[in-house]
């Protein structure tokens, strides 16, 4: 059921990979593992909003919902392959692994070795608490269930009438999200938001890995990775499901992008940021305010 779960994110991603790809228009070789990255975030986005005006237009009746993501995977790819040829070619000046020395790739062995490790961790860990903590049950979760079993009544899971500790102000990215696979599968799986925020942390670490290697090298990314995933933050929260971790994410995102403008001023990356940073804000509420605060920066500098 956990690789079913995964196997079930893979039409996004590729969503989000291809679009990060339409807007970043320059060899497949290029910076290919941040594109990656980013690929995760803007395709977890992507769907889940397409999901939720899915839900405003059919609620209740989801099997179709998926023919319109494999649609929309097909016409991305056909959009990619016709312009090929014109497509230029871009070497990042310390994201190549060509000619690196040998401790450099002892670095990142070690790297990938923590990553393993902590999968094994989190696996350990998670499925003894295979609910989260109170916010994942009683917030995200729950209002997933409110899609899953509500029908045309879904939107009682945002319904002002319940309790505020139930916050129906939050947004709805991580609900969407994971109602979206629970229908897909017709059951309601704890392993499905297990999943997503595996997904999610390690798309974290690997976008860190990504920007640093791009800005300093193998080495100082291998670092910078085995630092965040030795961090308590990063053994403890993901185990919660809470949306923190996906939040985070698209925090790094976003700023990152904004760094690779500072320095290379190609409007992609501003387009890029400025997506990342309004999924942060359809993700929790303090989204919106790093929307702001990230905007009002931008003007002034």
């Amino acid at each position: 059921m956990v690789a079913y779960s995964f196997l079930l994110q893979i039409p996004y991603i590729l969503i989000g990979i291809g679009i990060v790809f339409l807007l970043w228009p320059y060899s497949y070789r290029s910076n290919l593992i941040l594109k990656m990255m980013l690929g995760i975030g803007l395709g977890a986005g992507i769907s889940s909003f397409l999901f939720f005006i899915y839900l405003l237009i059919a609620p209740g009746n989801y099997k179709p919902y998926l023919i319109i993501e494999l649609v929309l995977l097909v016409f991305i790819l056909i959009c990619l392959f016709i312009p090929r040829n014109r497509w230029k070619q871009e070497t990042p000046s310390n994201g190549n692994f060509k000619n690196k020395p040998w401790y450099s790739w002892l670095f990142f062995f070690i790297f990938v070795l923590s990553v393993i490790l902590w999968i094994f961790s989190f696996r350990s860990y998670t499925f003894m608490s295979p609910h989260g903590t109170f916010d994942a049950y009683a917030i995200w979760n729950l209002r997933a269930r409110f899609i899953m079993r509500g029908g045309e009544n879904w939107q009682s899971g945002v319904s002002p009438d319940l309790n505020w500790k139930n916050h129906p102000d939050y947004p709805m990215l991580t609900p969407t999200l994971i109602a979206r696979s629970w229908t897909l599968i017709n059951e309601e799986s704890t392993r499905v938001p297990i999943v997503l925020s595996a997904t999610f942390t390690l798309g974290m670490v690997g976008l860190l890995f990504a920007f640093l290697l791009d800005a300093r090298g193998i080495i100082q990314a291998s670092i910078g990775g085995m630092i965040l995933l030795s961090t308590s933050w990063v053994q403890f929260f993901p185990i919660t499901q809470n949306a923190d971790t996906t939040l985070a994410f698209y925090y790094l995102a976003s700023i990152g992008l904004i760094y690779l403008y500072t320095q290379d001023s190609k409007n992609r990356f501003l387009i890029l940021s400025g997506l990342m940073a309004g999924l942060s804000g359809w993700t929790k509420n303090e989204g919106l305010v790093f929307m702001a605060v990230s905007t009002i920066v931008l003007l002034i500098f």
